[in-house]
C-alpha cells in the first residue's frame, strides 16, 4: 500500500489492518457486540483492499464465473470470503477481534444478506449524520454480532433469549435497511423485527435505502417523536430533491423545522 493511501486511511480512522490492532477481547453476551460506524469503514476498507487481492468468490453457485467486485459485494458474499473462516479461526464474533470492550447498540439494525455491503454502509452513514450521531455511534448487525460457528447457542429455540431480542431490546431503535426491491420485507425474521418495533418495544424506527439512480443517493425515512400536525403517521422523508410529486401522500419538511426524536 502506498504511503498517500496510508495517510488517507489514518486520516478517515481507517486501520490498515484492523484485525491485528488487538488481542481477541471475550464478549459474553452476544446483545452486547455492536460495531461502530468507525468500524463499520474498516470493514468497508477490507472489501475494498481484500476483494481482488484475494480473489474472492461470489456465494451465488450460479455467479460463481463473474468476478466479483467491492461494489458488489454482499453479506452473504462477506460472510463466505471472509467473516465465517475469520469467525472459525478464532472461535468468536467479528466483533470480538475488534473491540476492546462490550458495545451495547444504540441502533438495532434489520436488513438482508442479499445486499450490497458497500450500500449498507451508506446507509448507515447518512443515518448517523442525519441523527447528529457520531462514528463512535454502537449498530447492532448480526452478521459481525454473532459467533456463527456457535449459532444455535446465541439464537436457540425461545425468541425472547436470541441474541437480536436482546439487542433490539437494549437498543434505543431499530433501522431497517432496504435493498432495491425490498426483499427485507418478505424475510420473518424481518417482519418479527418491524413488529416488535411497533408493538413489542414500540421503539424509534427508521428506514433507509440507496437510491438506484445516476447518483446512488441515500434515502432516509425515520420515525419522529415531535410530529408536525400536517405529517400523516410521524414519518419523515430525508434525501436529494425529494418533493411531495415523488411521495404524494407525504408532506415534506426541511430538516430545520423538524425535531428528531
Amino acid at each position: 500500500m502506498s504511503s498517500g493511501l496510508r495517510f488517507l486511511a489514518r486520516l478517515l480512522h481507517l486501520d490498515t489492518d484492523p484485525l491485528a490492532r488487538k488481542e481477541r477481547f471475550p464478549i459474553e453476551d452476544a446483545a452486547h457486540r455492536g460495531i461502530t460506524l468507525r468500524q463499520l469503514l474498516d470493514v468497508r476498507y477490507i472489501i475494498y483492499q481484500r476483494c481482488k487481492a484475494e480473489d474472492w468468490k461470489r456465494s451465488n453457485p450460479q455467479d460463481t464465473e463473474k468476478p466479483l467486485k467491492p461494489q458488489d459485494v454482499t453479506f452473504y458474499d462477506l460472510f463466505e470470503n471472509f467473516i465465517k473462516p475469520v469467525n472459525l479461526s478464532n472461535d468468536c464474533s467479528y466483533v470480538e477481534l475488534i473491540a476492546s470492550k462490550p458495545q451495547r447498540p444504540q441502533w438495532f439494525v434489520s436488513h438482508w444478506w442479499g445486499e450490497s455491503v458497500l450500500d449498507f454502509t451508506k446507509c448507515i452513514q447518512r443515518h448517523a449524520r442525519d441523527r447528529k450521531l457520531g462514528l463512535d455511534t454502537v449498530y447492532w448487525v448480526c452478521a459481525f454480532a454473532n459467533n456463527h460457528h456457535r449459532e444455535e447457542e446465541e439464537v436457540g429455540a425461545d425468541l425472547k433469549e436470541t441474541s437480536f431480542y436482546k439487542a433490539m431490546e437494549c437498543a434505543k431503535g431499530i433501522l431497517s435497511i432496504l435493498d432495491s426491491r425490498a426483499v427485507c420485507y418478505t424475510r420473518i425474521w424481518c417482519g418479527y423485527e418491524l413488529y416488535l418495533s411497533f408493538v413489542g418495544f414500540s421503539k424509534k424506527y427508521d428506514v433507509y435505502s440507496v437510491a438506484k439512480d445516476e447518483f446512488d443517493n441515500v434515502i432516509g425515512v425515520v420515525r419522529l417523536t415531535h410530529v408536525p400536525s400536517n405529517v400523516g403517521g410521524g414519518f419523515f422523508f430525508l434525501g436529494p430533491n425529494l418533493s411531495t410529486k415523488t411521495f404524494p401522500n407525504i408532506v415534506m419538511y426541511q430538516r430545520s423545522r423538524c425535531e428528531f426524536g
